[in-house]
């Protein structure tokens, strides 16, 4: 597929320079300058579909009109959005490689007004103990692929679970086996019916013995 030329172009208060490097997976990156004076590199897809409108000056004057509109910047559903956001747009952020960097993105209704977040959430079953989650785990941040679940149910909709660490498949059996092995002892080691089931116990199991395991 013939790559679309897009300098020149001005997508929000950015300019395109010139083509960059493209990014791990190979999809096109372009330098762009910011009507404040910034310079900044930004995924093709971002901005095509208006994801990234500023160098983030944008964004922080949004977020400070936000904060200063509808008094909310103290609960935790703000920093829900926040987060989501920043994970998705901001290089810098340690997750970017696996939101923003695989071009997973916010929609435009999100993006742009903490509000409308803020009332989906309440409607559908927002509560201080459940996180945001992905139903298609390579889907945006939208109303129809988003819901609030617990970080265990979570953790069972990584992308990774078809090789979760510490779960394993028995062929024979088709029983799945959970293992956690501290200081060269097993302190988990169970068989279960379910792959689900053996996830929740290998988490549990690291919960309770303060084992800290980041997957994406």
């Amino acid at each position: 597929m013939k790559l679309i030329d897009i300098s020149g172009q001005q997508f929000g208060r950015l300019t395109v320079r010139e083509r960059a490097v493209n990014n791990k997976h190979g999809k096109s990156r372009w330098r762009c300058t910011c009507s404040c004076g910034n310079e900044t590199v930004v995924d093709g897809n971002s901005l095509r579909q208006g994801n990234t409108q500023s160098c983030g000056c944008l964004q922080k004057e949004r977020t400070t009109a936000y904060k200063q509109k509808h008094g909310k910047s103290h609960l935790r559903i703000y920093s829900i959005w926040t987060s989501m956001r920043s994970r998705c747009s901001n290089q810098h952020h340690k997750d970017w490689q696996h939101y923003g960097g695989r071009g997973i993105c916010v929609c435009p209704e999100w993006n742009c007004n903490f509000m409308s977040f803020y009332h989906w959430a309440t409607v559908n079953g927002y509560s201080d103990n459940l996180t945001i989650d992905r139903i298609d785990v390579n889907g945006n941040y939208t109303p129809d692929n988003c819901r609030f679940v617990t970080q265990i149910q979570q953790q069972t909709n990584r992308r990774n679970n078809t090789d979760f660490p510490g779960v394993s498949t028995n062929r024979h059996s088709n029983r799945y086996h959970a293992r956690l092995i501290i200081h060269g002892k097993f302190v988990l080691q169970k068989t279960f019916k379910t792959k689900i089931e053996a996830i929740i116990a290998r988490i549990e199991a690291e919960k309770t013995f303060g084992i800290v395991i980041e997957r994406k």
